[in-house]
C-alpha cells in the first residue's frame, strides 16, 4: 500500500495536467464508438465507483486527485486498487511497468489490464493478444466478444479466435447474433449446424439470421460462395419450410436473390417440377447468368 498511498507517490508532483485535452478527447469518443461504457467504466463499477462517466476521464488533476480517492477507499484489495492506478499510469505514460514492478501487480492482472486498455482504444488486434492469454481468468468474456466482433465485422477470425479460446457462456440476442454473424463470415456450414445445437426459438432465429447474412453479403463472389453452400445444407423438413416461408413470404423476400435460393433449392433437391411460377415470376432476370424462364421452358420442353 505505501507505493501507492498518496497522490504524489502514484502521478508525482507535475503542475501540469496528467491528462491533456487531447487525450481527454480521445476516451471520450471511444467511450461514444464503445456505446457509452468502457471498460475502465466497469473496472470502476465493479469496486463500487457509480456513473464512471463522471469521474472519468478526469478534465483536470483536481478531478483526478478525486479520482484516486475514490479508488483508494474502494472497499476492495490493494491489488485491485494498485490494478486501476496501473490503468490510469498507461494512460498518461508514466512507466506502467514501473508502477507494476513496484506495487508487485501480479502478472495476470497486467496482462488484462493491458488487454482492456487496448480494448477501450478499439487495439483489438493487440487486445486480443492479452485477453487470449491461457492464464487469465476470462473476466467480462461476453462483453469483450461482442465490442471484437461489433467493431470488427470484416474480421470474424477475431471473434472466433475469443470464442474459441474462452468459451464464453452469450447470454444476450445481440451477442449471440454478432458472434453467429462471425461464424456464418467464416462458414455457412458451421454456421448452419451451430443452430441445430440452440433451443427452438432460438434456432430459428439464428437460422432466419443465416438466410439475411447469406443474401446480404456485400461482395458478389462472397454472396455466390455461400449460397452456393447455403443451397447444399442437408435441411430437415421443417428448416426447409423456414427457408421457404422467409425467403418467399417473410422478412426476406425482398432480399437479393432470395426468390432464385429457393428455385435451386427446389431443383438440388429434385423438386425441379416446382419451380415454374417461381422462375416465371423474374421475369426474365439473370442472376449469376442464369436465366430462370428459359431454364424452365427447356425442362418442361425436355431438355
Amino acid at each position: 500500500m505505501e507505493k501507492f498511498e498518496t497522490f504524489t507517490s502514484v502521478f508525482g508532483s507535475s503542475h501540469e495536467s496528467h491528462y491533456d485535452g487531447r487525450t481527454v478527447d480521445n476516451i471520450t469518443r471511444h467511450r461514444r464508438l464503445l456505446e457509452g461504457v468502457l471498460f475502465f467504466d466497469r473496472l470502476l463499477e465493479a469496486i463500487g465507483i457509480q456513473n464512471a462517466a463522471e469521474h472519468y476521464p478526469p478534465h483536470s488533476d483536481s478531478s483526478l486527485k478525486q479520482l484516486f480517492k475514490a479508488i483508494l477507499e474502494a472497499n476492495v484489495t490493494d491489488t485491485h486498487k494498485a490494478a486501476l492506478l496501473y490503468y490510469l499510469r498507461r494512460d498518461v505514460r508514466l512507466e506502467p511497468e514501473k508502477f507494476a514492478t513496484e506495487t508487485y501487480l501480479p502478472q495476470r492482472y497486467i496482462i488484462l489490464i493491458d488487454g482492456l486498455w487496448h480494448l477501450d482504444r478499439l487495439h483489438l488486434k493487440e487486445a486480443l493478444v492479452q485477453l487470449t492469454e491461457p492464464t487469465l481468468i476470462p473476466t467480462f468474456s461476453e462483453e469483450i466478444l461482442y465490442t471484437i466482433g461489433k467493431n470488427a465485422p470484416q474480421h470474424p477470425e477475431l471473434v472466433l479466435e475469443y470464442y474459441n479460446t474462452t468459451s464464453p457462456v452469450l447470454t444476450t440476442t445481440r451477442t449471440l447474433n454478432v458472434y453467429f454473424s462471425a461464424l456464418v463470415n467464416s462458414s455457412v456450414t458451421e454456421a448452419f449446424f451451430f443452430t441445430r445445437r440452440q433451443s427452438d426459438t432460438t434456432r430459428k432465429h439464428l437460422f432466419e439470421l443465416l438466410l439475411a447474412l447469406v443474401h446480404g453479403s456485400s461482395s458478389g463472389g462472397a454472396r455466390a460462395k455461400r449460397g452456393t453452400e447455403l443451397v447444399g445444407l442437408p435441411l430437415e423438413t421443417e428448416e426447409e419450410e423456414w427457408l421457404e416461408e422467409y425467403l418467399l413470404k417473410g422478412k426476406g423476400k425482398n432480399l437479393f436473390g432470395a426468390r432464385d435460393t429457393v428455385i435451386v433449392r427446389r431443383i438440388a433437391t429434385g423438386r425441379g417440377n416446382e419451380i415454374g411460377s417461381l422462375a416465371k415470376e423474374t421475369k426474365e432476370r439473370k442472376i449469376d447468368g442464369m436465366n430462370w424462364p428459359q431454364l424452365v421452358r427447356e425442362m418442361e420442353a425436355g431438355l
